[in-house]
């Protein structure tokens, strides 16, 4: 049987698609791959079957990471031929800035001496010092304004995309079904110290905050809406500047407030 011949039947789209991890900045890494379908290519929330890129995705967030349609195409055949001649052309398998580990033929993958993906993977994360690395890493290359703000337009990009909205509110709405989710909810918005949170947000907006940059630039900003501005306009988070007002040692654990203090100048 035509495996290929019968994914065409099934599905009305096949599509080469690549996907690229934006982080860290000068070196990305991709993964080209061959995807069938019955929504529209750019309304597919597929993101590959592979290991290592599934396991980037789960450490980093998916708001790292950028979906790219190469082409679209009438079969699946016609759609694993492009793929065939990206992989040769590019050589994925043997080539450090691709998460392909094989090269995809017409009828099979060439894994010829590779190990277990999921295997390398476990090791790689499971070595002395790694995940504190990559931790330190990650906070280096955000304690940049321009790198905050390439995250901050990414993640607006991503909620421009109404796939994206829908799923999360379909998301929402799937967990406010569940009884138990909504009498832990409504448990919560009820509580004293909901209440009380709701109350210093109240006094968070009548206060005036002294904000210095980490080239001791000053500025003072009044809370609430300006002080959400303020954030949005620098790159930063607005909760952590308040919480780092309340708590002079807070420093916001992916970077993006280091080197910057935020005190209350009146109450």
């Amino acid at each position: 049987m035509n495996i290929s011949a019968e994914v065409t039947k099934r599905h009305k789209y096949h599509y080469v698609y690549k996907i690229t991890n934006l982080f860290p900045a000068g070196a990305e890494r991709f993964y080209i791959g061959t995807r069938s379908c019955n929504v529209r290519p750019e309304r597919d929330n597929y993101w590959s079957s592979s290991s290592y890129l599934k396991e980037a995705i789960k450490q980093q967030g998916k708001i790292d990471f950028a979906k790219e349609i190469l082409s679209t195409w009438k079969t699946r055949e016609e759609a694993l031929e492009e793929e065939i001649r990206l992989h040769a052309e590019i050589g994925v398998k043997d080539n450090p800035e691709y998460y392909n580990k094989s090269n995809q033929t017409s009828t099979r993958f060439d894994t010829t001496g590779s190990e277990s993906v999921s295997r390398k993977m476990k090791s790689y994360w499971s070595g002395e010092g790694v995940k504190q690395m990559h931790s330190e890493i990650t906070k280096k290359q955000l304690s940049t304004p321009d790198a905050r703000k390439m995250l901050s337009d990414r993640a607006k990009g991503q909620w421009d995309d109404l796939s994206f909205r829908k799923m999360h509110v379909d998301k929402m709405k799937r967990r406010w079904e569940d009884p138990a989710v909504r009498e832990a909810m409504l448990a919560t918005f009820s509580s004293a110290e909901y209440r009380e949170k709701a109350g210093q947000r109240t006094k968070d907006r009548a206060r005036n905050y002294e904000i210095v940059s980490p080239t001791g630039e000053r500025f003072v900003v009044k809370g609430g809406e300006p002080m959400r501005e303020f954030a949005k306009e620098h790159c930063l988070s607005n909760a952590g500047l308040k919480r780092m007002s309340r708590e002079p040692e807070y420093r916001y654990q992916l970077g993006t407030l280091v080197g910057w203090t935020c005190c209350v100048l009146t109450v």
